[in-house]
């Protein structure tokens, strides 16, 4: 996990600067090229079902050269220019030998679409995230990180989605605005 999702400080680890990990914040631009998902969205990947919720997210691909090269070897290359997501994915298997600290995927937008169904199995979910909130329309796909979270500075304007969910959680009403 990146260095700020392991609580760990800037200092400890200022080289980490890839696949949505790195400290700086990142504000939403409010154009079609601005990410679809929000940081805490449950989603699934579309070609190998996997599911995984948002941990990070770049406005293109912020990876390492060769990574890029072998991966848009296989995927349109154009789509290393389109918002990319750091997910948290869900365990392969309760008895897998993997560890847990190993399910992490940095995905492009286009390979990604929500997904409703139950919690997402990882136990690292609760070192992150302060729980799963339902929406007005009793659907439940997005974790919010705790007030204070490191997530809550390097993403603000994904607050918006934490503050609308908090809301409609608490019985206040609020829309799910995207």
């Amino acid at each position: 996990l990146p260095p700020h999702l392991r609580g760990e400080g800037k200092d400890d680890h200022p080289t980490w600067d890839h696949f949505g990990g790195s400290w700086g914040k990142r504000r939403r631009n409010g154009t079609p090229a601005s990410p679809k998902f929000y940081i805490g969205d449950v989603v699934r990947h579309a070609q190998w079902k996997y599911r995984g919720v948002v941990i990070g997210w770049d406005f293109t691909a912020n990876a390492p050269s060769h990574w890029i090269k072998r991966v848009y070897e296989i995927y349109p290359s154009e789509w290393s220019d389109r918002p990319h997501y750091l997910l948290l994915v869900e365990n392969a298997a309760p008895n897998s030998q993997i560890p847990e600290e190993l399910y992490l995927a940095y995905v492009s937008e286009e390979n990604l679409k929500y997904d409703y169904g139950g919690p997402i199995q990882n136990d690292r979910i609760l070192t992150i995230f302060q729980g799963r909130a339902r929406e007005p329309d009793g659907t439940s796909h997005r974790y919010y990180p705790p007030s204070g979270h490191p997530l809550r500075t390097i993403y603000p304007d994904d607050r918006i989605a934490y503050i609308v969910t908090q809301k409609a959680q608490e019985g206040g009403g609020g829309t799910h605005r995207r």
